[in-house]
């Protein structure tokens, strides 16, 4: 339900937390005018793509801190990079940056192209 779907995008892989989609199979434009109305860019054939590429990224890149604990957030400057601190007793601490402005993650010396998870290009 975000106008900014990219961004919703970046910040909740900022956050750890996957991405959710209400998708419909009926056109849209069936629910306007209805308690749905809300739902006006929710049919499937536009999502699906951009949400398994989603979902897929985001599983690679957390799956490894899924027992973690976040125990820090930090926002840069410019506010284009997210760094979130993860942590687990007995275990080192795991840091994924997510910066925004060029559509990466970078998991320690890894960093992934997210450029097949943004819909429609982001804005500065």
């Amino acid at each position: 339900k975000s106008s900014n779907s990219d961004e919703t995008f970046l910040l909740s892989l900022a956050a750890g937390s996957q991405i959710h989609f209400d998708m419909t199979y009926a056109d849209s434009d069936t629910l306007q005018d209805t308690d749905y109305d809300d739902l006006y860019y929710s049919n499937y054939a536009g999502w699906t793509d951009l949400a398994a590429n989603q979902y897929k990224k985001v599983s690679s890149i957390l799956s490894g801190v899924s027992d973690y604990t976040i125990t820090k957030y930090e926002l840069s400057d410019d506010k284009n990079v997210l760094t979130t601190t993860y942590s687990k007793d007995g275990a080192s601490d795991v840091v994924i940056s997510v910066d925004k402005k060029n559509a990466t993650a970078t998991v320690g010396t890894e960093v992934y192209d997210l450029a097949d998870c943004i819909e429609g290009g982001l804005t500065e």
